[in-house]
């Protein structure tokens, strides 16, 4: 029988030599957090099945008065790969219409308490919960769906979407998160000072500590119980893998035969039909 635990860790301690391998070799900031990102998807696309992709941007959603984007620059977007893609594509970067996102991740070579929710500081956990409310604030999703009876006729729908699940990867933890209690209680208590439009999935420190805010039914979104936090020390790989697999899993596709409205972001074709004489 196959030590899973064992894989995982050494998965994990591969994850741990990189960052290590990266500090000891790379001198521009950019550059370094580029190559982290890379480990980190590396490791995604490992665990994940080919439904879904993995890309570095940007996601889009359409507001009454057009398309704009919904978030800054995301280290990795998780999307639909079989029923969905990109607006744009250009090396490597792309813009996602939120009809296909399932997931993002931000990649952090060092996590840090500073700040506050307001005034968040660089690459804190202040700012993550803050682009974790950017993204979640609007998820209205458009389709064209079948109609009933008519083979090939299709109509446009409009549903409230469920927001993309959000997670962090950092490498280090500084300053007052620098324990795996100290980041779940931070997380908890930041989560509910930003209130009920935050949820961010999970953080997980390699080697060290996945937290992950505990799911909750519909009736408690708004109350303490929504920023409930757990987190593990060891088998933190698997944690980590376990939580992600499970949302991704259970996040709402939608129906047979339901194809996203893309015409709203894009300018549409001017069709000119013909008939025979």
């Amino acid at each position: 029988m196959p030590d899973y635990s064992e894989v995982a860790k050494v998965t994990e301690d591969a994850l741990l030599a990189r960052l290590r391998a990266v500090r000891a070799s790379i001198d521009h900031a950019g550059e370094k957090g580029r190559a982290l990102e890379g480990a980190v998807q590396n490791i995604l696309r490992q665990l994940l099945p080919a439904e879904f992709g993995l890309s570095t941007g940007f996601i889009a959603y359409t507001a009454d008065d057009g398309p704009v984007l919904l978030s800054s620059q995301l280290d990795i977007i998780i999307y639909d790969a079989l029923r969905g893609g990109p607006l744009i594509q250009l090396d490597g970067c792309a813009v996602f219409p939120i009809e296909s996102v399932f997931a993002y991740c931000e990649v952090k070579a060092v996590l840090k308490s500073g700040g506050t929710v307001a005034a968040p500081g660089p690459s804190s956990i202040q700012g993550c919960l803050l682009q974790n409310l950017r993204v979640r604030q609007r998820n209205r999703r458009t389709y064209w769906v079948p109609i009933a009876g008519k083979g090939t006729q299709i109509q446009m729908k409009t549903v409230d979407g469920p927001p993309p699940r959000g997670y962090v990867v950092a490498f280090e933890l500084e300053g007052s998160i620098s324990t795996g209690s100290h980041l779940a209680q931070s997380l908890s208590d930041c989560s509910k000072e930003l209130g009920a439009g935050v949820h961010l999935h999970g953080i997980f420190v390699p080697g060290a500590v996945f937290v992950e805010t505990v799911p909750v039914e519909a009736d408690a979104v708004g109350t303490d119980l929504q920023h409930r936090t757990r987190f593990v020390e060891s088998h933190t790989l698997q944690a980590f893998a376990g939580s992600l697999l499970m949302s991704l899993a259970r996040f709402p596709r939608p129906e047979a035969g339901w194809a996203a409205a893309l015409e709203r972001y894009l300018e549409s074709p001017a069709w000119i039909e013909r008939t025979p004489e």
